[in-house]
């Protein structure tokens, strides 16, 4: 805990591509630790980096595995958090969102995927949402599932993308009502 403080002060010259507070996250997840604090900060934590022509965040991947361990300690207002990471700028903190959500088993997290899934996403992002929707409850995601699979038909822009997702999603599910959806 004391480590991973000292890497959130001047964070991009103590923990260049926070390499070192992903790793210290992910051991404490592993190890069951069951103190919110570290967990909140990294999900919160949002670390911009310079890069040629600008800047770019280094720390969506420590914001998702702060949300699994925030979801192993049953943190009472763990969906808020969730719900908050599905709306982060950065893809890969959306699919640590969605994976925490599948993780959770808690149907409070159906609403939250679902609404991403309407607003839409990039296709990784809105596969992992689809697949952790097939998770929690499947009878109740397969018709929306089928929706965003067929949705190409209609040309719309990105349509053959969330097809791509939504077939990932079914087969990666491995339920059986999903085959015949997959043959048609």
């Amino acid at each position: 805990m004391a480590a991973f403080d000292r890497f959130l002060i001047k964070p991009k010259d103590a923990d260049p591509g926070c390499l070192a507070k992903q790793a210290i996250a992910d051991t404490l997840y592993r190890l069951e630790y069951s103190d919110e604090t570290l967990f909140l900060k990294g999900i919160h934590h949002v670390q911009p980096e310079p890069i040629w022509g600008g800047t770019t965040d280094t720390a969506p991947r420590l914001r998702g595995t702060c949300a699994l361990g925030l979801v192993r300690m049953n943190y009472p207002q763990v969906m808020v958090e969730l719900g908050d990471l599905l709306a982060d700028p950065e893809p890969e903190a959306r699919i640590g969102a969605a994976r925490a959500i599948a993780y959770s088993e808690n149907d409070q997290g159906v609403p939250l995927l679902r609404l991403r899934v309407r607003i839409g996403d990039t296709s990784p992002v809105l596969s992992e949402c689809l697949l952790a929707l097939l998770q929690l409850a499947p009878s109740q995601s397969l018709p929306l599932v089928e929706d965003v699979l067929y949705a190409r038909t209609a040309m719309a822009l990105g349509a053959v993308d969330q097809a791509e997702a939504a077939a990932l999603a079914l087969s990666e599910s491995r339920l059986n009502e999903a085959f015949p959806i997959l043959r048609d």
